[in-house]
């Protein structure tokens, strides 16, 4: 159900409300003036004439809003086989957001670099060998904050696998925050609207559990976190960008990354306890995570 009329001109800005005045004077002035048309059209239609037209224009806002955020991208390959499996969701995003730059990590001996590029011609591509996704992440991490980039929001993704237990893990971090465009524009709109969410991410994956390793405890307490609070797990989400630079500026990220484990370590681990510290990073910094 659409939002009534004055829902709407409270969430648009101003110049659009007074558009919407300037339609709604001239509507009426029509109405009151042609007969004809006021035998038409009744008081409900011409009360859903003007709910269209601020349905249209509100759209519009938001439409013209999302084209101009500044999203990154960083995706972690650590599959390169399966590089053309993740490529719908990245395009999702570019299909919707203009001013997008794109973050590719990679692990395996064979470099995919000429196979990123020519198909994104301007990503920046590192290759990693510490703590698998969650490790590359601040490799990206820290190429974003040495050359100054600023941005609304992050999106990190990762060549995630689906297992037996799990059968459709990738698709239920994925699909409903990196879908399809509407997708997309679904989540950049839950951020505007919703101010104090700080991470978006798929509705299972929200994870709230006691985490009691040792490492984890340390990461906590070297970087003042609270423990307690909600991670992702899976590691896929949508981020705003000024959380990641409150945390991470004065944090010293190439030791953090050579802490991380080559390979594909078991719990406990540095490279899982940073899979739970990006998602109380956000508790940390007053926001919540909101499942979708």
């Amino acid at each position: 159900m659409y939002p009534n009329v004055p829902q709407i001109l409270s969430l648009c800005n101003v110049g659009t409300v007074l558009f919407l005045r300037l339609i709604q004077s001239i509507v009426k002035f029509v109405i009151n003036c042609c007969v004809d048309v006021q035998v038409i059209l009744d008081e409900s239609m011409r009360k859903k004439i003007y709910m269209c037209i601020c349905i249209l224009l509100y759209t519009y806002q938001i439409m013209s809003s999302i084209q101009h955020l500044k999203i990154a991208i960083c995706f972690h390959l650590g599959y390169n086989q399966r590089f053309e499996e993740f490529t719908p969701y990245i395009d999702n995003i570019l299909a919707c957001c203009h001013k997008t730059d794109i973050y590719i990590t990679f692990r395996e001996d064979s470099d995919p670099t000429t196979m990123c590029l020519n198909k994104y011609p301007k990503a920046s591509i590192m290759k990693t060998t510490h703590g698998c996704d969650t490790g590359s992440f601040l490799i990206q991490i820290k190429s974003m904050l040495n050359a100054k980039k600023k941005y609304d929001y992050i999106f990190k993704l990762h060549t995630k696998s689906n297992n037996k237990t799990v059968p459709n893990w990738r698709g239920e971090l994925l699909d409903a925050t990196a879908g399809s465009p509407e997708n997309v524009e679904n989540v950049l709109k839950l951020f505007k609207e919703q101010h104090k969410v700080g991470m978006i991410a798929g509705k299972r994956w929200v994870l709230k559990r006691d985490i009691n390793f040792q490492i984890f405890q340390e990461l906590c307490e070297r970087h003042k976190i609270s423990s307690n609070g909600y991670f992702v797990g899976g590691t896929i989400f949508w981020v705003r960008y000024k959380i990641i630079k409150k945390m991470f500026k004065s944090m010293n990220l190439d030791w953090e990354y050579t802490l991380c484990e080559r390979g594909k370590p078991s719990e406990p681990s540095y490279t899982h306890a940073w899979e739970r510290v990006y998602g109380l990073m956000v508790n940390t910094c007053g926001y919540s995570i909101l499942g979708i």
